[in-house]
């Protein structure tokens, strides 16, 4: 199971993003894509630009270590809850509520915590994470999540429904 990887490493996850205690770094573990670049749109600045809308689903990856995320992604304006996450992980299944912090044509930057209305497995964090969601050209979105002793977990989704 997870917990046996790397012995005294601990999983934890704050809302839907993941995370390993006693993993320290910035490096993303996502490759870069076409979408590292903001792009500027007038009606971005209004709320999440349709493309985003919809549920998606992928791995991501923390120090070595694989789970499953899924997002639900609505629209919304800036301090509005637009994202509902689920991060499985090993024996964890964490359910995060996220806010926007910023968006750009290709970009949506969230403020993630655990959702209430949705119970996670004992061992999900409380606390919150900034997460960048970014449109790549292939049809794909990039998931980024950074905060202290995270790993930075971050992997590729692919869209299920809008």
């Amino acid at each position: 199971m997870v917990l046996a990887v790397a012995g005294a490493l601990a999983v934890v996850t704050v809302g839907g993003s993941i995370y390993l205690n006693g993993l320290s770094g910035n490096g993303s573990n996502a490759e870069k894509g076409s979408g590292d670049q903001d792009t500027p749109a007038a009606a971005a600045a209004a709320g999440v630009p349709k493309e985003f809308t919809g549920t998606w689903e992928g791995s991501v990856t923390a120090g070595g270590v694989a789970g499953q995320y899924s997002v639900r992604i609505s629209g919304g304006t800036k301090g509005e809850d637009v994202a509902r996450t689920t991060n499985t992980f090993g024996p964890l299944k964490c359910n995060g509520l996220g806010e926007l912090a910023s968006v750009t044509a290709n970009k949506l930057r969230i403020t993630d915590r655990a959702d209430p209305a949705r119970p996670s497995t004992p061992g999900c964090a409380s606390g919150t994470v900034q997460v960048t969601y970014t449109l790549e050209k292939d049809g794909t979105m990039t998931v980024r999540a950074q905060g202290e002793g995270t790993g930075n977990p971050a992997g590729s989704l692919r869209r299920l429904d809008r």
